[in-house]
C-alpha cells in the first residue's frame, strides 16, 4: 500500500490530482481511498464546516488545535481500521497533511514551529510513503479561483497573507527553513511545479510513487 498527501496554497491543483490518482486506480481494478483534509470521520467533516465555513469567529491558536484534533482523529481511525473497509486497499491518498498545513498557514499567526512540533507530537504517529508540495505563486493560483462561486474564510484572509502563506511553503525546500519539520511527515517529499499542466503532473506523481 502507498500513502501519500498533496499539499500547496489553495487553488494550487491538489483536488484535481487526487481525482486524476483515483481515476488511475480505478481503471487498474486497484483499490484507493482519499480523505480531503480536514474531515473524513464524522468529528473531522464538522470541524471542517466549523474552521472554514461557519459564521463562528475562531482565533488563530484555537483553530490550530481544531485542525490537531481532526488529524488525531482521522490516524486513529486509520490505524483501527474504523475508516477503511475489508479489502486490499493499494493507495491512501490525502488532500492535505495537517501539520504540513499548519506550519503554512500558522505561522503567519506568529506560532512557532516549535509550538506546532510539541503540539503534533500529542497525535498519533503515521509516516506516509510521499508528500508531494504543489508550487505555484499565489498571483497564479489566485486565477484559478475566479472559477469558485464559493470561497472558505481562510481563502477570504486576503492577497497578503495568502502570499506570506506561499512563502511559507517555499521555505520546506530550505535546510534552513521547514524542511526538518515536515521531512518527519514522509519518508520522501516532492517538490512539484504546480504551473504546469494538470497531465504533467499527474506524470510526475505516478512517475516517483511508481503507480
Amino acid at each position: 500500500m502507498i500513502t501519500l498527501a498533496l499539499e500547496g496554497i489553495d487553488f494550487s491543483g491538489k483536488s484535481t490530482q487526487v481525482d486524476l490518482l483515483l481515476k488511475e486506480l480505478k481503471a487498474k481494478s486497484k483499490n484507493a481511498l482519499s480523505f480531503k483534509r480536514p474531515g473524513g470521520t464524522p468529528l473531522g467533516d464538522k470541524i471542517r464546516e466549523l474552521i472554514k465555513f461557519s459564521p463562528i469567529k475562531i482565533d488563530w491558536q484555537t483553530e490550530q488545535l481544531l485542525f490537531a484534533a481532526e488529524h488525531s482523529t482521522l490516524i486513529k481511525s486509520l490505524s483501527t481500521c474504523s475508516v477503511t473497509p475489508e479489502l486490499q486497499i493499494d493507495l491512501i491518498v490525502f488532500d492535505r497533511w495537517n501539520p504540513v498545513s499548519a506550519v503554512a498557514y500558522g505561522s503567519q499567526a506568529g506560532l512557532s514551529v516549535d509550538y506546532l512540533r510539541q503540539l503534533y507530537s500529542l497525535t498519533p504517529s503515521f509516516k506516509l510513503d510521499f508528500l508531494f508540495i504543489m508550487d505555484i505563486p499565489w498571483e497564479e493560483a489566485k486565477k484559478r479561483s475566479a472559477a469558485r462561486s464559493e470561497t472558505c474564510k481562510i481563502e477570504q484572509r486576503g492577497d497578503e497573507y495568502m502570499s506570506a502563506v506561499y512563502g511559507a511553503y517555499s521555505k520546506m525546500f530550505d535546510t534552513s527553513g521547514y524542511l526538518t519539520f515536515v521531512a518527519q511527515f514522509a519518508s520522501k517529499v516532492v517538490r512539484i511545479d504546480a504551473t504546469a499542466s494538470a497531465a504533467e503532473i499527474h506524470g510526475m506523481i505516478k512517475d516517483v510513487c511508481g503507480i
